[in-house]
C-alpha cells in the first residue's frame, strides 16, 4: 500500500462527483469531515447527512429531504459507487476523493476561495419579516458565503396560495422550486429574500377579508421588502425576481424602488384578462360569451353580483375589486417603462404559461436579455414531453432545477448587480 492510500484510507475529507435521476446527471459533493452534502443545482449547500456508516469499503449515509434518501455504495481506491433510493425512486452515483476540507476560518471569512458559480460554498440562512399596516409578513433571507456587501434580490412568487418555497396547497407534495432558486443563487454570490404573501403559511394572518384586497396590495408589500432591505448594511445592489404572476408585481416594484435588475421568469406577456379568455376558450367555451361580458364590465371598474355557478371561481363577487385593479395593468407595457437590465426566461414546457408570452415581453423591452430553457416546465423543473409527466414534477421535491437556468439566473445577476 503506498502512501496515498494509507493517509486516505479513512473516510474523511470532501469528495465530488455527481448522481444520476430519470437521465439526468446531477453535481454533488459529500464532505465526510462536516459530515454535510451540497448540490448546487438543488439549492443545497452544506446540508446534513445522517447516519453514517464508516466501515469500509461498505459506506451508507441519509440526507432527510422531506422523504428520506438512502445513499448505499462501496469504496474502492479514491472512488465511491452506488445507488441512492428515495420514495421508491432509484438511481445511481459515483464520488472520487477530491482532498481534505478546508479549514473552518477559510470558509467562513472566503479568504483564498474562488469567484466561480461552480465552487460550492456554506449557506446561511435567516428568518426575517416585514410589520405591514394589516400583519407581519414572514419569509427566508439566504446568504452566501461571501465578504460584504453583497448583491440581493427579492424572489416574488406566483398566484394562488404559493409560499415562500413554490409550493402551493392546491398540489399534493412539493417541488420547492423557489428555495432551490434561492440557495442556488448563492453559489455565485448572490443574496436572496422570498416570502409567504399575506394569507398564505406564516403569513396567514397577515390575509385580511379577500374583498379588501388588491393587486396593488401585492405590490406594495413587494415595494416595502425592497425599502426594507436598502437600509441593511450587509448589501449593495437590490434586484428582484418574479415567478409568473410575481413577474408583473415585480416589474412594478422595480420601477417604483429603483432596483438595479430585474428577472421575470414564466411572466405572462399580456394582460391577465386575455390569458382567462384564452384558457376558457380552450376548456370551458360554452362560459366564454359571459366571461367576456364580466370582464368588460370589471375593466370599466364595475362589479358584477351575478356571475353564474361555473365561473364563480374566477369571478366571485369578493375577488373582483382585485381583478379590477389587476385587468389595470399590461405587462407588456409595464416591461417597456423600465431602464434597467431585464432578463426575461421562459420554460419551452411550460403548461401554464407558452414561450409566446416571453417572447411578447422581449419584443416590448427589446433590450432584454431572453433565455429560453429547453425542457422547463412552470415549477422551473426538467420536464417530459406529456402533460402526466409533466405535472408529476410539481410534487417531486428530489428534482433538481432545470439544467441551465442557475447559469442563466446566476451570471445575469453576477454581470448587473454589484
Amino acid at each position: 500500500m503506498n502512501q496515498t492510500e494509507i493517509e486516505h484510507n479513512s473516510l474523511t475529507g470532501r469528495w465530488d462527483g455527481s448522481f444520476e435521476y430519470q437521465s439526468q446527471k446531477i453535481k454533488m459533493a459529500v464532505d465526510f469531515s462536516a459530515d454535510t452534502i451540497s448540490i448546487p443545482q438543488q439549492g443545497l449547500q452544506n446540508y446534513p447527512i445522517e447516519e453514517i456508516s464508516r466501515e469500509t469499503p461498505e459506506i451508507s449515509f441519509k440526507v432527510a429531504l422531506g422523504a428520506t434518501v438512502l445513499f448505499t455504495g462501496q469504496r474502492i481506491g479514491q472512488t465511491i459507487q452506488g445507488v441512492f433510493q428515495q420514495s421508491g425512486a432509484q438511481g445511481t452515483f459515483q464520488l472520487t476523493y477530491a482532498g481534505e476540507s478546508p479549514p473552518p476560518s477559510t470558509a467562513s471569512t472566503g479568504e483564498g476561495s474562488s469567484d466561480s458559480p461552480e465552487e460550492v460554498r456554506p449557506v446561511e440562512r435567516e428568518e426575517v419579516n416585514l410589520q405591514t399596516g394589516t400583519g407581519v409578513l414572514y419569509g427566508t433571507l439566504t446568504l452566501p458565503d461571501r465578504a460584504g456587501p453583497v448583491p440581493l434580490v427579492l424572489i416574488i412568487a406566483g398566484s394562488g396560495p404559493t409560499d415562500r418555497d413554490g409550493n402551493s396547497r392546491l398540489l399534493p407534495g412539493k417541488n420547492n422550486s423557489l428555495k432551490m432558486l434561492a440557495e442556488g443563487l448563492a453559489t455565485w454570490g448572490v443574496a436572496a429574500v422570498r416570502y409567504d404573501k399575506r394569507g398564505i403559511a406564516a403569513s396567514a394572518a397577515a390575509g385580511t377579508d379577500e374583498s379588501s384586497v388588491t393587486f396593488e396590495t401585492f405590490i406594495d408589500d413587494a415595494v416595502a421588502w425592497i425599502e426594507k432591505f436598502k437600509q441593511d448594511a450587509r448589501f449593495s445592489d437590490l434586484g428582484i425576481i418574479g415567478h409568473s404572476e410575481g413577474s408583473l408585481i415585480g416589474m412594478i416594484a422595480s420601477y417604483r424602488t429603483g432596483a438595479r435588475a430585474f428577472v421575470s421568469i414564466s411572466g405572462s406577456g399580456k394582460p391577465i384578462y386575455e390569458t382567462l379568455l384564452d384558457q376558457l376558450k380552450r376548456q370551458m367555451p360554452g362560459t366564454v360569451e359571459e366571461a367576456d361580458q364580466i370582464i368588460k364590465a370589471l375593466r370599466a371598474g364595475k362589479r358584477i353580483e351575478q356571475v353564474s355557478p361555473e365561473l364563480q371561481s374566477l369571478f366571485r363577487p369578493s375577488i373582483q375589486p382585485f381583478l379590477i385593479s389587476m385587468f389595470g395593468y399590461d405587462p407588456a407595457a409595464e416591461i417597456g417603462r423600465l431602464k434597467i437590465p431585464v432578463l426575461i426566461v421562459n420554460g419551452s414546457r411550460d403548461l401554464q404559461t407558452d414561450m409566446s408570452q416571453a417572447k411578447r415581453l422581449a419584443a416590448a423591452r427589446p433590450e432584454a436579455t431572453l433565455c429560453i430553457i429547453d425542457g422547463m416546465n412552470h415549477v422551473l423543473k426538467d420536464a417530459p414531453p406529456d402533460q402526466e409527466g409533466n405535472l408529476a414534477t410539481y410534487s417531486d421535491p428530489a428534482l433538481p432545477l432545470a439544467d441551465g437556468l442557475l447559469e442563466c439566473v446566476g451570471s445575469f445577476l453576477d454581470s448587473n448587480l454589484q
